[in-house]
């Protein structure tokens, strides 16, 4: 499979070279896997990003359920939406 991506900057085209050619593919279990025609290749995987990601909604859908029987402005249901900011700033720390 060949992809060619093409736009207009005003220079003159170059003739495809083979050892030039790299290919990408995007995917959802690994983030992204790459290789070269001279044999080196990259997989970049997202299971750290994925376990952050299902720990924060686990712990999020947690703190939502005993916040949704309290009172909406009570002093327990301001707790909880000030775990939920912290669950929320800790896993975007992890993230970056």
């Amino acid at each position: 499979m060949y992809l060619s991506v093409s736009f207009e900057d005003g220079k003159e085209n170059q003739p495809y070279e083979k050892k030039q050619s790299a290919g990408v593919d995007p995917g959802e279990i690994h983030t992204l896997a790459a290789f070269a025609e001279s044999g080196e290749a990259l997989i970049i995987t997202g299971r750290k990003i994925r376990s952050i990601h299902r720990l924060r909604n686990k712990k999020l859908a947690a703190i939502q359920r005993l916040q949704s029987r309290c009172k909406k402005g009570s002093r327990q249901w301001k707790k909880y939406q000030r775990a939920k900011r912290y669950v929320l700033s800790k896993s975007e720390k992890q993230l970056q």
